[in-house]
C-alpha cells in the first residue's frame, strides 16, 4: 500500500523530484527559441526528435461544468499556456506578473486541426526512410484524457495516425514493387503492470526484453505475422489486438487505456534481380500509444485500478527521467527503470527517427498535467538521435543460382526481341542492336569479356592455391598430432631429443618443409588477390562508362544484363568450389582439436607429477577443481594417417585408453 501511494501522489506523478533539471517555475517564457528543424531523409548526422503539440477541444460536459480553456496556439510553431490561478488583490509581488507561459515546437496544432493534418506534418515524413531501411518511431505522450488514443487510433469517421501511416506505407511499397521485392511483417504488444504481453496471442506467457548488438532492443518470443499485402490486413490485426488490450473506465476517462500499446511494422526490401549475396534493407516503424499519467484524486481509482495507475505513473516517471537525462546530456540514462523505457531506448537516443506528439487538454482544471506535458515535450526537443540504414547481407542457397541466371537470360532475350521490333518498325537497323552493335558498344563488350576472362583465370588459380593450402594444412595437422602423441606417451622418459625414433624425426622435418611451402603459397595468394582487386576496379570503371559509351537505352540494358550474368557465373563457380572444400576444412578442425586435447593431457600429467613431488617432499598438494583431468576423447572424422591409430603405430597413445 505504501508503494501504491508513493506512485500515485502528485509529486511523483509529475516528476517534481527531478529538482533543478526542471524548467524555471517563474519564467515568463519556458522555451522561446526556435524548435529543431525536421530532419532530412539521410543518415550520417544526429537529428533532434521532432516534437509536435496537439490540443484537443473542450468536451461538452466540461463546458457545462464551467471549464474554461487555458491553452491556445498562436501559430503553427508556438503555444501559450495560461495560469488559471487568481492573484489576490493584496499580493503586490505577483499582481503585475505575466501568467502566460510560451513554448515553441516543430509543430503546434490547435483544437480545430484534423488528425490527417497532424499526420501529414509529422508521421508522413517518416515513411520514405522506413521503406529505405531506417528505423522510425511515432508516439503520443500526455495525461489521461488528453486525446492520445484518438490521435493514434482514431475512429471510423476520422482514422488515426496508425491507419493513415499504414495506408501510405503500402502505397509507397506498391510504387516500388516493379523494381524491388518487399516483405512486410507486423507485431503488436502491450506493457501492462510492467509486464509485456503479446496482443496477437493473448494466451501466451509474458515476454522479456532483450538487447541485441545488431538489432537493438528486441522482444523475445513475440509473434510476428508476415506476408502482409495491404493496410487492411494490418488493421484487422490491430483491431484484434485492441480487443485484447486492457482498458477500463476511470473518473477521468470513460475508456482509459490501462497499458502502453506498441505496434511494430517491419519492411524488408531487396532488388528483384539481386545476386546470391543480396543486400536487404530492413526498416522498422514503431507506433506507440502510451497510457496517460493520472492522479488518484481525479480518477477515484481503488483496488486494481489504483495498482494499474501506480504502474502507469512509474513507467511515465521513468520516461520523464530518461528525457531529462538525455536533454541534459548526462552520461547515464536510466533506461532500465521501466520496461517501456527499455523498449524506447533506440527511439529516444539511438538508431531511429522519432516523432513525439504531445497531447494536452485545454481544461483549466488540468493545468498541472498540461504544464508538465509541455515541459517534458520541450526537453525532448533537445534530444538527438542518429539514424543509420539497416542493411543485412542475405546469402541464398547455391541451388538458386541457376534460377537467377535463367531469369536474366529470359530478360536478355526479351530485350533482344524489343530491339529487333524497334528496328523493323523504323525500317532501319537499330544502331546498337545485337549483330549490329556500334563501334563503341563492341569495344565496351570486348573489354568487358576480357575483364571477366581474366577474373575467371585468377579465381581458378586462387581456388587451386586454396586447395593446395588446405592439403598442406591437413598434412601439418597430421604431423603435429603424431608428434604430440609420441611426446605424450614418452613424457618423463629422458631429455627431449634423446632416442627420438626415425619416424618422428621425419615428421619434424616434414613439418618444417610444410611451413616453408605454406609461406610461399600465402605469398602467391596475396599477389593474386591484389590482381583480382585491380580486375574488379576495372570492371567497376567499365560499368560507370557504359551510359556515356552506349547511347541506346535498350542496348545499355542488354549489355548490363550480359555483365550481370557473367558476375553470377563467377559467383556460381565460387559457391561450387566452396562446397568441395568443406570436407577438408572439417577434417582439419578435427585434427586441430585432437592436437589440443593431447597437449592438455600432457600439461595435466606434468602438473600431476609435480604434485607428487610436493607430496614426497612433505608439502601439501595443490587443491584441484573437480574433474580437472577429465578430458573427453572426441571421435575424429575422416582421419586416415596411420600415426593416429594404435593398431598400426605402437607408439601412438590411444585417445581413450591412454587418457588418465
Amino acid at each position: 500500500q505504501a508503494k501504491i501511494r508513493s506512485f500515485s501522489c502528485d509529486d511523483v506523478l509529475h516528476g517534481r523530484q527531478l529538482g533543478a533539471a526542471g524548467a524555471s517555475e517563474g519564467a515568463e517564457d519556458d522555451g522561446d527559441v526556435e524548435g529543431p528543424a525536421v530532419w532530412p531523409h539521410h543518415s550520417g548526422q544526429g537529428h533532434h526528435i521532432q516534437v509536435a503539440v496537439r490540443c484537443r477541444p473542450l468536451h461538452p460536459h466540461e463546458g457545462q461544468a464551467g471549464a474554461r480553456p487555458i491553452v491556445r496556439a498562436t501559430d503553427t510553431k508556438a503555444v501559450v499556456l495560461e495560469d488559471p490561478q487568481v492573484t489576490a488583490a493584496d499580493d503586490y509581488l505577483r499582481i503585475n506578473k505575466s501568467k502566460e507561459r510560451r513554448y515553441t515546437f516543430d509543430e503546434v496544432f490547435s483544437e480545430a486541426a484534423a488528425t490527417r493534418q497532424v499526420y501529414e506534418r509529422t508521421a508522413r515524413l517518416l515513411l520514405g526512410g522506413v521503406v529505405q531501411g531506417f528505423n522510425a518511431t511515432v508516439f503520443a505522450y500526455g495525461a489521461t484524457g488528453a486525446g492520445k488514443t484518438h490521435t493514434m487510433l482514431g475512429n471510423p469517421s476520422e482514422p488515426g495516425i496508425m491507419m493513415l501511416t499504414l495506408l501510405d506505407l503500402f502505397s509507397e511499397v506498391a510504387n516500388q514493387r516493379e523494381e524491388r521485392h518487399f516483405e512486410v511483417k507486423c507485431s503488436f504488444l502491450e506493457v501492462y503492470n510492467e509486464n509485456l504481453r503479446d496482443l496477437l496471442r493473448p494466451d501466451a506467457d509474458y515476454l522479456d526484453v532483450r538487447e541485441d548488438p545488431v538489432k537493438g532492443m528486441c522482444v523475445a518470443g513475440i509473434s510476428e505475422v508476415g506476408g502482409l499485402e495491404s493496410a487492411r490486413e494490418i488493421m484487422a490485426l490491430l483491431h484484434q489486438g485492441n480487443k485484447n488490450r486492457s482498458t477500463e473506465a476511470t473518473g477521468a476517462n470513460v475508456t482509459s487505456s490501462r497499458s502502453h500499446a506498441v505496434l511494430q511494422v517491419v519492411v524488408e526490401q531487396r532488388d528483384r534481380t539481386a545476386a546470391i549475396v543480396a543486400q536487404v534493407n530492413v526498416g522498422k516503424l514503431s507506433m506507440i500509444d502510451l497510457a496517460g499519467s493520472e492522479r488518484a484524486s481525479q480518477t477515484n481509482n481503488k483496488g486494481m485500478r489504483m495498482i494499474e495507475g501506480a504502474n502507469i505513473n512509474r513507467s511515465l516517471l521513468a520516461l520523464g527521467n530518461c528525457i531529462t537525462a538525455l536533454s541534459a546530456g548526462v552520461a547515464f540514462v536510466p533506461y532500465r527503470d521501466s520496461k517501456m523505457t527499455r523498449l524506447l531506448k533506440d527511439s529516444l537516443g539511438g538508431n531511429c527517427r522519432t516523432v513525439m506528439i504531445a497531447n494536452v487538454s485545454p481544461n483549466h482544471l488540468h493545468y498541472e498535467d498540461t504544464h508538465n506535458t509541455l515541459k517534458y515535450a520541450k526537453r525532448a526537443s533537445n534530444i538527438k538521435t542518429k539514424a543509420v540504414r539497416n542493411v543485412v547481407r542475405a546469402n541464398s542457397h547455391v541451388s538458386k543460382y541457376n534460377d537467377i541466371i535463367k531469369d536474366l537470360q529470359t530478360e536478355i532475350a526479351e530485350l533482344k526481341t524489343k530491339l529487333v521490333e524497334a528496328a523493323r518498325a523504323s525500317d532501319s537497323p537499330a544502331p546498337d542492336a545485337p549483330g549490329g552493335i556500334d563501334s563503341q558498344g563492341a569495344i565496351w563488350k570486348q573489354e568487358l569479356m576480357q575483364n571477366f576472362e581474366e577474373r575467371v583465370r585468377i579465381k581458378r588459380q586462387l581456388i587451386d592455391l586454396a586447395n593446395e593450402s588446405q592439403g598442406q594444412q591437413v598434412e601439418k595437422s597430421h604431423a603435429q598430432v603424431g608428434i604430440s602423441q609420441w611426446e605424450s606417451s614418452h613424457l618423463g622418459q629422458g631429455r627431449p631429443g634423446e632416442d627420438t625414433p626415425h619416424s618422428i624425426r621425419g615428421l619434424q622435418e616434414k613439418l618444417r618443409t610444410l611451413k616453408a611451402e605454406m609461406a610461399r603459397t600465402d605469398e602467391t595468394t596475396h599477389g593474386l588477390e591484389r590482381q583480382l582487386a585491380e580486375n574488379q576496379q576495372r570492371a567497376e570503371r567499365l560499368q560507370a562508362e557504359l551510359p556515356s559509351r552506349v547511347q541506346n537505352k535498350d542496348m545499355r540494358a542488354f549489355l548490363g544484363l550480359v555483365s550481370r550474368i557473367n558476375v553470377l557465373e563467377v559467383e556460381n563457380m565460387d559457391m561450387k568450389e566452396m562446397n568441395e572444400v568443406t570436407a577438408p576444412l572439417l577434417q582439419q578442425k578435427d585434427l586441430e582439436a585432437e592436437a589440443l586435447r593431447l597437449q592438455i593431457q600432457m600439461r595435466d600429467r606434468m602438473i600431476e607429477e609435480q604434485d607428487q613431488l610436493l607430496v614426497e617432499e612433505g608439502e601439501e598438494p595443490l587443491e584441484k577443481p573437480e574433474g580437472w583431468l577429465e578430458i573427453p576423447a572426441q571421435p575424429l572424422r575422416h582421419l586416415s594417417s596411420p600415426l593416429l591409430h594404435p593398431a598400426s603405430n605402437p607408439r601412438c597413445l590411444s585417445p581413450v585408453d591412454g587418457a588418465p
